[in-house]
């Protein structure tokens, strides 16, 4: 795997470079960069800082997220399948359509986040933060949500999910719990 600086990254996007592959960019601000249609497919991604960016219709599959800070994040369309996103924050990320399926986001903070018609199917959610999320036409079928909490989310289809005592619902009660 090629190590590579943010400035390099962003030096040979500029010249018009879309695939960059297995690269390491651990640790790499690139706060508010447009980057969209990138291809980072199974890049080492730890703690990365993107803040602000737009990584719309990027190829992110496989990617290692792992701690990464992705705030406010465009990632319209993105392909994160099979990503590892485990600590990481996308609060108020638009993942509008975005491919998630089989991705690890236990633990991630999404509060805020737009998840509509994302495709999360087997995701790991376990101890993922969902409040006040977007989840219109979003899949969970598969998706494990031990310890998640989605109080305050909208529009939440829980069909197929693997739900959990602990598992926070929109309306603050456990999975389980008598509606109040």
């Amino acid at each position: 795997m090629q190590r590579l600086s943010a400035s390099d990254l962003l030096d040979r996007y500029a010249r018009g470079q879309r695939q960059f592959g297995a690269i390491d960019l651990e640790g790499a601000n690139l706060f508010d960069t447009d980057l969209r249609k990138i291809d980072l497919q199974a890049s080492h991604l730890f703690r990365v800082y993107l803040p602000y960016a737009n990584l719309s219709q990027a190829r992110l599959a496989r990617v290692v997220l792992v701690e990464a800070e992705l705030g406010n994040t465009q990632l319209y369309r993105s392909d994160l399948s099979r990503a590892d996103l485990s600590r990481a924050s996308l609060m108020y990320a638009n993942l509008r359509y975005a491919n998630l399926r089989g991705a690890n986001l236990s633990a991630a903070q999404l509060q805020g986040v737009d998840l509509y018609r994302a495709d999360l199917a087997d995701a790991d959610l376990t101890g993922a933060d969902l409040s006040t999320a977007n989840l219109e036409y979003a899949n969970l079928t598969g998706a494990k949500l031990r310890g998640s909490n989605f109080f305050r989310a909208q529009k939440v289809n829980f069909a197929g999910a693997r739900l959990h005592a602990s598992t926070i619902c929109p309306n603050g009660y456990r999975y389980g719990e008598i509606d109040g």
